[in-house]
């Protein structure tokens, strides 16, 4: 069920290939900004100034498209335990469920690198797909 909800975000909102990319791009600054081993990882607040981020805060200084908040939000909706969203439609990206999820439900780094292992899966896949996900 996880990776179908990924799918149907790629989906709505890819259109080209240059989409994934851009996509895939942004994720990745935001593992940059977090740091490789979780280093500049914090709660508590989006930044402080010092090179330290909580996902929300990483994802808004990579300057993500809303596309790529998306993923990452649909991510963070298929870790949380009793999630049962099926209809992509029916809810959009909101700050505070990412804000949530980084402070109140993360309970350690390896929760929010595995958002990001996830997204990131789903646009490589989705780069390797054979048919065209944006047809």
């Amino acid at each position: 069920m996880r990776a179908e909800r990924l799918s149907r975000v790629l989906r709505k909102h890819i259109e080209s290939r240059d989409d994934l990319k851009r996509a895939k791009k942004g994720i990745g600054e935001v593992e940059r900004l977090l740091g490789k081993n979780g280093q500049n990882w914090m709660r508590g607040r989006l930044s402080d100034g010092d090179g330290n981020f909580c996902l929300l805060g990483a994802i808004n200084d990579a300057h993500m498209e809303h596309m790529a908040k998306d993923i990452v939000f649909s991510a963070i909706q298929g870790s949380i335990p009793g999630s049962e969203i099926n209809d992509i439609d029916c809810f959009s990206p909101d700050d505070s469920t990412i804000y949530t999820f980084n402070d109140d439900i993360a309970k350690e780094w390896s929760s929010i690198r595995e958002v990001l292992k996830r997204a990131k899966k789903a646009i490589s896949n989705a780069m390797k797909s054979e048919r065209s996900i944006y047809a």
